[in-house]
């Protein structure tokens, strides 16, 4: 069960009281088409026109978001995303889902060990969008980390992040940055 416990302010902000909710790991409230869910644990977001919100850090022990529905919104409000921190994964990730946002997130490549491990990784999302996100990875001397991977996508914006990798002396060219196949009608900005 879940109550409204008060209304913040302008922004239409609200604060949630959960009650014996089960072994759900978020707090959900639904108003028309959009569904906005309070996060504090890792998992699939698969709600369409889904407004997901993390309410805390989360770590997790390979990927941590999987995207699997059309129009959702991951905000992270400032909070960490923890992820690959014993097999390899992503921090978010979706494949063949439309009008994706990733936003207001710092995401972390939990062990350096780890191979072929994205911080972001989108396939076949057009109209999507990566915005004021910090993603930091370090690398092993082979390997494939990428900070943001995207291929076969329409339309997209990547734009006003931190990326930053911290890559080992000899570490693969294939590690780090903004890696992208078949891109198209697309805006990759003020990215650092």
């Amino acid at each position: 069960n879940i109550t409204r416990v008060g209304h913040l302010g302008v922004d239409e902000d609200y604060i949630w009281n959960i009650i014996n909710y089960g072994t759900y790991p978020f707090l959900s409230w639904e108003e028309g088409r959009n569904s906005l869910f309070g996060l504090t644990d890792c998992g699939e977001l698969n709600v369409e026109n889904g407004v997901y919100t993390l309410m805390n850090n989360v770590t997790t022990n390979g990927t941590c978001f999987n995207i699997t529905a059309e129009n959702v919104t991951l905000d992270g409000k400032g909070y960490l995303i923890n992820y690959s921190t014993s097999e390899t994964g992503y921090g978010v990730v979706s494949e063949g889902y439309n009008n994706i946002s990733i936003v207001n997130v710092s995401i972390l490549l939990g062990n350096d060990a780890m191979t072929y491990s994205y911080g972001i990784n989108l396939k076949n999302s057009n109209y999507s969008r990566i915005e004021r996100v910090e993603i930091n990875i370090t690398g092993p001397v082979s390997g494939y980390n990428r900070l943001v991977n995207l291929e076969d996508m329409w339309n997209i914006s990547v734009r006003d992040n931190v990326l930053n990798s911290f890559l080992d002396a000899g570490s693969s060219t294939y590690s780090g940055g903004i890696y992208g196949t078949n891109i198209y009608n697309s805006l990759i900005h003020n990215n650092s």
